[in-house]
């Protein structure tokens, strides 16, 4: 009776887990940054090239655009073509069932039960959340790490009983296409550096000079031919050496706070995910202290690396928690089956929770079942769009220059580029290489002193906020400037006189749909 009612628990807790996975594949929505990849990568088909410069701002004056996710672009572009929105939500889905697939196989590999296992992926789901809801480029970022972390575990374990190991060679054709895909590979050369860094320090320490000339200098070679393939880009050597310089702490800095939160410090940004990533880091320096499987010290190292990362950057959360599943989990699994498996399994605590389990199980089963019923048409956007004042410029069939609110731009650019180009837009420093040009745009969006120098100094056309923030209220007592259009998402500032603002009144705005869903993507 006791092993029924443990098998019984066990088989719950798994369909737990597929269902969360499940709900969290089909659960999508219309990031910010949507528009403009769909919009880049249609625009790479259409040319059959990669523009090397920016046609949608009117401040970069078609200066050098590197646009490190443009395989990805084209990607989106291709799905939404072939099946608009339900082929994105097709496509992010893929992502996460892959990516929580591994990291469940990777766990029941290092030797948790089926119970534990399930425990702990419904904690990662939770600190995966932040990347699997949108579907954006990261996560192709997010899914090669898994595998490179998983090849490079392999490959410590077949090395440490001196066997030879050929895993190694997947990471060249690994990052060759990880490199066009999305900048964050970066992050996966960085982490081969110090993997090999510290596996040779450790096996100088322990003098086995064998080792070090047969496995670290093949080890190293492959890390020079990988870096080698990623080079093959539409920009060569120029993508490693812009990465390099905008990566880290430098972009951190350089996006200025409140333009892309992501990009801040953990503890300035989430309380919540601050303990839940505090406690992760206890656990794990806990587990890697007491554990009695073998330590190696290049996996370790690069698990530190992820862990200081995200601390700094909270978009590096997802990939801090693949890394302590795939790196730590050894560790900690040893410690829960000598310190809790035993008392868990005497005291046969199971039963108690059957009740709760079963009842949890049938409410994430409805929840997908309502999700696949209705996957719609259109995705939600994570913020209100100003789809009424977009229909009203399309109408005008008018060039301009348009100072846009930052997270509209992109939707701007996708309805109206680039015949009408915005001023800034969430490419950030891809193409806007010019720190002082986020100065100006957050001294506008903050309404602080000098406020108006992106307006006054560049040739802004238009301008289009939202109506009851501060700037507007600011915009409203420029004298040479006129309020021609507003609704409660959206309101539209044009030069006093210009042609545009003409163009703008002569439109029956009667005309434009009251009932254009100003949260619908696309």
């Amino acid at each position: 009776m006791q092993q029924k009612v443990q098998n019984l628990f066990e088989t719950l807790c798994t369909g737990i887990v597929f269902v969360l996975i499940a709900c969290r594949a089909v659960f999508t929505v219309a990031d910010t940054d949507l528009w403009g990849h769909l919009r880049f990568g249609r625009d790479i088909l259409r040319m059959g090239a990669v523009p090397l410069q920016d046609p949608y701002s009117y401040l970069t004056e078609n200066s050098k655009w590197i646009n490190h996710e443009w395989l990805s672009d084209v990607i989106f572009a291709l799905f939404y073509s072939a099946g608009g929105t339900p082929a994105l939500v097709a496509l992010k889905s893929f992502f996460v069932i892959t990516i929580s697939l591994l990291l469940w196989r990777s766990l029941l590999k290092s030797g948790f039960g089926s119970v534990a296992a399930a425990s702990i992926m419904i904690f990662v789901q939770v600190l995966l959340a932040i990347a699997f809801p949108p579907l954006r480029p990261n996560l192709f970022t997010c899914l090669f790490l898994t595998l490179e972390l998983l090849i490079l575990t392999t490959y410590s374990k077949r090395i440490a009983t001196a066997n030879q190991s050929l895993i190694i060679l997947l990471l060249p054709p690994l990052f060759m296409l990880w490199a066009n895909l999305h900048g964050g590979f970066i992050m996966g050369l960085l982490i081969l550096v110090i993997y090999w860094l510290s596996s040779t320090a450790e096996t100088i320490w322990s003098r086995n000079w064998q080792k070090l000339k047969r496995q670290n200098l093949i080890f190293l070679a492959m890390i020079l031919l990988t870096v080698a393939v990623t080079v093959i880009n539409p920009y060569g050597c120029e993508l490693l050496t812009y990465l390099m310089k905008t990566n880290g702490m430098t972009r951190t800095l350089f996006m200025k706070g409140p333009l892309v939160s992501e990009w801040q410090p953990l503890f300035k940004v989430s309380s919540l995910y601050t303990v839940f990533y505090l406690l992760t880091v206890g656990f794990s320096i806990a587990g890697v202290i007491f554990s009695r499987k073998p330590k190696y010290l290049g996996l370790i190292m690069a698990w530190l690396l992820l862990a200081g990362t995200t601390f700094l950057v909270y978009r590096a959360l997802p990939l801090f928690c693949v890394a302590t599943v795939i790196l730590i989990g050894p560790h900690l699994a040893d410690c829960w089956n000598r310190l809790w498996s035993p008392i868990v399994h005497k005291r046969n605590v199971y039963w108690l929770f059957l009740p709760a389990m079963t009842i949890i199980l049938f409410l994430l089963l409805a929840g997908l079942i309502t999700q696949l019923s209705g996957i719609p048409g259109q995705l939600q956007s994570v913020i209100p769009i100003p789809a009424r004042a977009i229909a009203l410029l399309k109408q005008t069939k008018s060039k301009a220059n348009v100072l846009v609110e930052f997270n509209w731009a992109q939707y701007f650019i996708w309805h109206l580029g680039p015949d009408m180009k915005v001023a800034i837009d969430p490419r950030c420093e891809t193409v806007y290489s010019d720190y002082c040009l986020y100065t100006l745009y957050a001294n506008f969006a903050k309404a602080d002193k000098h406020w108006d120098d992106i307006v006054d100094r560049f040739p802004t056309e238009l301008v289009l906020i939202g109506p009851n923030s501060k700037v507007a209220e600011l915009m409203a007592l420029k004298p040479q400037w006129v309020k021609v259009y507003a609704d409660p998402i959206a309101c539209i500032f044009a030069k006093k006189d210009s042609p545009i603002q003409k163009s703008i009144m002569e439109i029956n705005q009667t005309n434009i749909p009251a009932s254009v869903n100003t949260n619908a993507f696309p």
